[in-house]
């Protein structure tokens, strides 16, 4: 992926993209703005033409106010989604309501060990898969076979979803080619492929110090326990490299409170939907959120809160049904299903 952009984009990323999803930013159909010799703003235009941004931006934190007042001397009402608290309170002086998004979730592998009771869950999920024959290896190339394997593994997974697609954008779409700086983790029982999961770097000063484990997909025929092992071996080899840590990434509106928020130019309504919708069984059954957050959780991990970053109540709203557009979720159909599924539990408590 990052082979085929263009040189200053691979410069700017190399030497400023440390957060999460700073190799998102370069996925296929990611827009940027560029300011020669600063860095650039990566975003994608969705349903009503104006620009949703991904992340904070790829430059120095001195540069991040001289990038940001270019970027909105073109584009005025522009939305920006899963950024820092560091950057929200850049935008926050600039009049955008900034809104909690959810907890990105950082490993730090120079305290990570599975010693000790905080770290039972993971241990004992890590020990049952080895039980149960899972090796874990690290490749450099994928055969036509492991391509075959890995895209039925994903079509089961896909399967399993209430909503069966991909969601680009905030996930880097999976195309199992091997890209410069990932990592690719496959997981094998009896030399089966049963799942994998790639690592995306995180760089700063042209150096990886750190990895997003973007990619995560396990074969109902895998042993209980996989995700941690793949985890766990990818962190015992990156610490013995010094990389500084692991990013679980998002864990959507997790410790999202409407009373408690980060800042108070937030948007009280978003905020106060997406707690709701964390907390709704029809939403979590739709995407798991509290499975995510659970077993992020149990890696022990530091939880950095992320946000939203939109001007009115209105265009607010607009920005965040625009992040479903550009993921490709029918927002109008899960919102039906919803209301759907409250009418019946109505007609179920009425009649008992």
């Amino acid at each position: 992926m990052v082979e085929s952009i263009k040189p200053e984009i691979k410069e700017y990323l190399k030497q400023y993209g440390g957060h999460t999803l700073a190799y998102s930013t370069v996925q296929p159909g990611m827009e940027h703005f560029i300011a020669e010799g600063v860095g650039y703003i990566p975003y994608m235009k969705h349903w009503f033409g104006q620009p949703l941004v991904l992340s904070d931006p790829i430059v120095s934190d001195d540069n991040l106010e001289h990038i940001t007042d270019k970027f909105l001397e073109q584009y005025s009402k522009p939305g920006f989604i899963q950024i820092s608290t560091k950057y929200g309170k850049v935008l926050d002086q600039r009049g955008f309501d900034i809104t909690d998004f959810g907890t990105d979730t950082h490993i730090e592998l120079n305290k990570f060990t599975l010693k000790g009771k905080d770290f039972e869950y993971v241990r004992r999920k890590k020990n049952i898969a080895l039980r149960g024959g899972l090796e874990v290896r690290e490749v450099t190339e994928f055969s036509d076979l492991d391509i075959s394997i890995m895209k039925e593994i994903s079509d089961e997974w896909l399967k399993t979803k209430s909503l069966k697609i991909e969601m680009p954008f905030l996930t880097r779409p999976l195309d199992y080619k091997i890209h410069e700086s990932v990592r690719y983790f496959l997981g094998y029982k009896d030399d089966d492929l049963v799942g994998y999961m790639f690592f995306d770097p995180m760089f700063r000063e042209n150096k990886v110090i750190g990895y997003y484990a973007d990619i995560n997909r396990v074969s109902s025929r895998a042993p209980d326990g996989t995700m941690q092992a793949l985890v766990c071996e990818a962190a015992d080899i990156f610490k013995n490299e010094e990389v500084e840590l692991i990013s679980l990434g998002l864990s959507p509106f997790y410790k999202v409170s409407a009373d408690n928020p980060t800042f108070e130019s937030r948007n009280r309504i978003v905020q106060s939907e997406s707690e709701k919708t964390y907390n709704d069984p029809f939403m979590d059954a739709l995407y798991g959120f509290k499975g995510q957050s659970f077993n992020k959780s149990r890696f022990r991990g530091v939880d950095h809160m992320t946000h939203i970053a939109t001007k009115g109540t209105v265009f607010g709203l607009a920005q965040f049904v625009g992040l479903y557009y550009l993921q490709g979720i029918p927002f109008i159909r899960i919102q039906a299903r919803k209301m759907l599924s409250k009418l019946k539990l109505g007609r179920e408590t009425n009649e008992g």
